[in-house]
């Protein structure tokens, strides 16, 4: 599924916010004079930071494993319904192909036509299918990670965190090109998650 876009923003802005309450923290008085010569820094100990994959994070969770089961059983049919109407545009294309020496002009045109209608049929219904799914794919995303969201705030909160960026996705797409094992809170948040929203019923 395409959770990346979504994801990278949805880590983004759990970035930016606890990003800037660590900076409103240590932010200068405005009203104050500035120094004559320029003030060494402080020492304050390292940042610390943790990384979450945040559409694995939605997908692992009880919750989110059940709504794209659901997603995955609502849309299989219709995979089915495309494939076997791409087979028989396949199989006109070929008597088509095959009849080319014996059949009339006007037979290969209207054979053409009959092509080129389904074609055009199954591409626009392809599309419209595809666009409900995204949409289906966003209802997903929305209704875990909303949830997820808080989670990992407290998460990060708790444990001293200053900045917990997703990891989702590689560079040159994401800014993270090394991180280590032991700074990723994607399992703990999971089972967080699950301890809090158990999965029941229908999973809405």
């Amino acid at each position: 599924m395409k959770f990346r876009l979504f994801a990278a923003v949805l880590g983004l802005c759990l970035s930016v916010e606890l990003l800037g309450a660590a900076a409103m923290a240590q932010a200068p008085n405005k009203n104050a004079a500035p120094p004559a010569l320029p003030a060494a820094p402080s020492v304050t100990g390292p940042s610390k930071l943790a990384f979450i994959n945040f559409q694995q994070a939605i997908s692992d969770t009880h919750e989110g494993a059940k709504l794209v089961g659901q997603l995955k059983a609502k849309y299989e049919p219709k995979q089915a319904q495309f494939a076997q109407e791409n087979a028989q545009i396949q199989a006109l294309q070929k008597q088509l192909s095959d009849g080319a020496s014996t059949m009339s002009a006007d037979a290969k045109r209207q054979l053409s036509q009959k092509i080129q209608d389904q074609q055009r049929n199954l591409q626009q219904s392809a599309q419209d299918a595809q666009s409900d799914y995204q949409q289906d794919v966003e209802g997903v995303l929305q209704q875990v990670g909303t949830k997820l969201m808080p989670i990992i705030d407290s998460y990060a909160r708790q444990h001293g965190y200053t900045l917990v960026v997703d990891s989702g996705l590689r560079w040159p797409q994401s800014p993270v090109v090394y991180a280590e094992q032991g700074t990723d809170i994607t399992g703990v948040v999971v089972r967080l998650y699950d301890q809090e929203h158990p999965a029941t019923g229908s999973g809405h």
